[in-house]
């Protein structure tokens, strides 16, 4: 399947517009258009990396495959979890842990309150 007839289908499915898709997978919005307008059959491999880790998907799934995991699964983020991990993943490495430890922290003081 043509990867503009794909990302048709994944902005549908989870009810995003071409701005959002650029924003969440760090593109630029005129190359996100441009796929969609100019039915674009392929992409680089950059920016398909962007694609399919923005949009939480596998490559094989940005190529047609759809033996991918079902909309249940961890894997099927959300457009807010998408941005959360988007920003944890810009984070330098020491600030990376410091995050962890506060949410270990928050999450242990969460279980003992109820």
């Amino acid at each position: 399947m043509e990867i503009y007839k794909i990302l048709n289908e994944l902005m549908q499915e989870r009810q995003l517009k071409i701005a959002e898709v650029a924003r969440i997978c760090d593109l630029p919005d005129s190359t996100v258009r441009s796929i969609v307008q100019r039915q674009q059959k392929r992409v680089g491999l950059d920016v398909a990396i962007k694609l399919s880790d923005g949009l939480g998907i596998t490559l094989e799934r940005l190529q047609g495959s759809h033996d991918e995991l079902d909309e249940s699964s961890e894997s099927a983020l959300s457009v807010r979890e998408q941005e959360m991990v988007r920003k944890f993943r810009a984070l330098s490495p020491e600030n990376q842990a410091k995050l962890h430890e506060l949410l270990l922290l928050y999450l242990g003081a969460q279980d003992h309150e109820t």
